[in-house]
């Protein structure tokens, strides 16, 4: 029953991806749909992990806002050891939105901050996650540079995100 659940949950999300168009893709992958079925997944890992069972990393993996099955092995992960402060931070994020701490954002509540070095990607990023209605009333942070080893720490810093301690999704 349990692959059973994890196979049907994963084949769904990965067919109806796949046949809708583009521009109704990101209307799906905002569906409440899909954050029901990828939170059921989530308590199901919980409760098989506290019973003591175990996946590999390689079943776990599906697509919904990354591009190599990062959502469903986050899930997994974050399943085994807890969310943690739920913040995230996106180095070369592009517009935010083709991001596996996306999924993290929208469908599980977490925060955190986008950095890429394109102007129009952090526009674009930025017109996406304040009219989402997941996202709308706490955005993320998008910050517009050019990150190197020298001014990482400054850029994370000035946007507000020091410290911490808890667990942090790093793309």
């Amino acid at each position: 029953m349990t692959r059973f659940l994890k196979k049907t949950i994963r084949r769904s999300m990965s067919r109806l991806t796949s046949l809708l168009t583009p521009s109704l893709s990101l209307a799906f992958k905002n569906s409440p749909q899909v954050k029901m079925q990828q939170i059921a997944l989530y308590h199901y890992y919980r409760q098989a992990i506290q019973e003591g069972k175990r996946f590999s990393l390689n079943d776990t993996g599906f697509r919904v806002f990354s591009q190599f099955e990062e959502d469903g092995i986050l899930l997994y992960i974050f399943a085994a050891i807890g969310m943690g402060n739920r913040t995230f931070i996106d180095i070369g994020a592009g517009d935010g939105i083709n991001s596996n701490c996306a999924n993290l954002a929208v469908n599980f509540g977490w925060n955190g901050l986008f950095i890429d070095g394109n102007p129009s990607n952090i526009e674009r990023g930025k017109a996406y996650y304040s009219t989402n209605p997941d996202t709308s009333l706490y955005p993320p942070t998008f910050i517009q540079a050019m990150v190197k080893s020298e001014n990482i720490n400054e850029i994370v810093s000035n946007a507000g995100f020091a410290g911490g301690g808890g667990r942090s999704c790093f793309h």
